[in-house]
């Protein structure tokens, strides 16, 4: 039996190339982790959408018979950049990593370049081909210069029976398991030195004398 895929089925219908569908990806980090990264607290920043497209939200605009790109389209829960950065702290999650941490001295902050989604028609089922490219960036929390940045670029290839949800699932994949997986950004982020709590100081009551060193004093937050 003859399988088409949503895509074609949009494509031989009146008005449907230009109908906004709504889906929900419940994206999660799901590549196996081997990568163990240094034990380190880092905080993640936002990630920005700097594709100047019209909708963050969208993950594949439709054609019309002509072959131009509409309006209409599958459009996720949320902006990609935001879903994005929900793989990037599960992934370094799973790879050691104390995300979010109030002890954190170093900040990694990202940018969704591109995201494109390719259709091939075959005779039997099409297959979807993604590609994304984001740039990432790591910095100091305290003094803002930057220690590692770098742009990688995730791809994945589908059926197309597993609709447009499950090439943006694989795409998002390839692009978090790039970061965790770069030993140069291993290497600085196992540079940076967890900051270290703030020290009791010691203090000597009004008009106690001195006492002799090793013996114990009143600590402040004690």
């Amino acid at each position: 039996m003859i399988r088409f895929s949503v895509l074609a089925l949009c494509l031989a219908t009146s008005g449907c190339a230009f109908t906004v569908h709504d889906v929900q990806t419940n994206y999660r980090y799901s590549a196996p982790v081997s990568t163990r990264l240094a034990p380190r607290d880092l905080q993640v920043g936002p990630i920005t959408d700097q594709r100047g497209v019209e909708n963050p939200r969208m993950i594949m605009n439709m054609t019309n018979l002509n072959g131009d790109t509409t309006s209409g389209g599958w459009q996720a829960e949320k902006p990609l950049s935001e879903i994005l950065r929900d793989g990037v702290i599960q992934g370094l999650s799973a790879a050691n990593v104390r995300v979010q941490s109030a002890n954190a001295g170093v900040v990694l902050r990202g940018e969704l370049l591109d995201f494109n989604v390719k259709t091939i028609m075959g005779m039997w089922e099409g297959t979807h081909q993604g590609k994304m490219t984001a740039k990432f960036q790591l910095t100091n929390g305290r003094t803002g210069a930057i220690v590692w940045q770098d742009t990688f670029v995730g791809s994945s290839q589908i059926k197309g029976g597993e609709g447009v949800v499950g090439v943006l699932k694989a795409t998002l994949d390839s692009v978090v398991t790039k970061l965790i997986s770069d030993a140069y950004f291993q290497q600085k982020l196992a540079e940076q030195v967890v900051q270290a709590p703030a020290l009791k100081h010691r203090i000597q009551p009004a008009g106690q004398p001195s006492l002799p060193s090793g013996w114990p004093a009143t600590e402040v937050g004690r």
